[in-house]
C-alpha cells in the first residue's frame, strides 16, 4: 500500500476485540458510534449476505458431487481445507460494485435497484443447485438457505450431531446413454475413482498450482 500510495479507511464496530489505540500509516480506523443500528454498517447491508450466497453455492456443489458416491450422509465429508478454499473463492466473487452499493443502498434508489438485481442473479444460480437436494428432508429456496443461520451464535460449540443437519438426496440423476454412440479406446474409471481424481486435482491447485483454479473451478 505504501508503494502504491493507497489510503484505506476501515470501519469497525465497538467490539471488545478491536484495538482502540493503534495508528497505521496507510489505514485509518473509523469506529461506529456506540449502539449503532445495523443499517449503518456496510457489512450488514449486503456484503456478508453476498459472501454467504457464494459460499453456500460451493457447499451445495460439493454435496451434490459427493452424493453420487455416498451411501450415507456420514460419507459426505467437508474438510477444513474445503472450507478455506470456499471462503477464498466466495470473497473473490464479491464484486467491487456490491461493496460500493452497500454504502449507498439507503441513499440512492438506483444503487439499491442494482444491488437487488445482482442478488437475484446469485439467488437464481443457488436456487438451480438447490433443486437437486433436500435439506432435512425438505426443499429450500436460496433466500431461506442463506439466512438459515442468522440466529446462530458465532461462538457455539461444534457437536457431532451438527453433521446430521445437512442431508441431501439427489433427484433425477438417471442419465440415459446410448452405448452405440460412444466409442471408447480405453475403459473409463469408476465413478469413485473419478471423484478421487477430481479431489486430488483441487488439492494440487490449492497447494502447488494456484493458476489451475480458473481452469477447474
Amino acid at each position: 500500500m505504501k508503494k502504491q500510495k493507497s489510503k484505506i479507511i476501515l470501519f469497525l464496530d465497538n467490539a471488545p476485540c478491536h484495538p482502540v489505540d493503534i495508528e497505521l500509516s496507510n489505514i485509518k480506523l473509523q469506529y461506529f458510534p456506540p449502539n449503532t443500528t445495523p443499517k449503518l454498517q456496510p457489512l450488514d447491508q449486503g456484503i456478508i449476505h453476498a459472501f454467504k450466497t457464494h459460499y453456500r453455492k460451493h457447499l451445495v456443489k460439493h454435496i451434490i458431487a459427493r452424493c453420487t458416491t455416498a451411501q450415507t450422509p456420514d460419507d459426505i465429508k467437508i474438510t477444513h481445507l474445503d472450507a478455506i478454499y470456499w471462503i477464498d473463492a466466495a470473497w473473490e466473487a464479491v464484486t467491487h460494485t456490491t461493496i460500493r452499493n452497500t454504502f449507498r443502498k439507503h441513499h440512492q434508489h438506483i444503487a439499491q435497484n442494482q444491488w437487488m438485481m445482482n442478488h437475484k442473479k446469485d439467488f437464481k444460480k443457488l436456487d438451480d443447485l438447490l433443486e437437486h437436494v433436500t435439506i432435512g428432508g425438505q426443499t429450500m429456496n436460496a433466500a431461506d438457505f442463506v439466512d438459515i443461520d442468522n440466529d446462530t451464535p458465532a461462538y457455539n460449540e461444534w457437536f457431532d450431531q451438527c453433521e446430521q443437519l445437512v442431508l441431501c438426496e439427489i433427484k433425477g440423476q438417471d442419465d440415459d446413454y446410448n452405448d452405440d454412440d460412444q466409442i471408447l479406446t480405453e475403459s473409463p474409471p469408476k465413478l469413485t475413482e473419478a471423484m478421487e481424481m477430481i479431489r486430488k486435482l483441487h488439492l494440487l491447485a490449492i497447494t502447488q498450482q494456484p493458476q489451475l483454479h480458473q481452469l477447474i473451478n
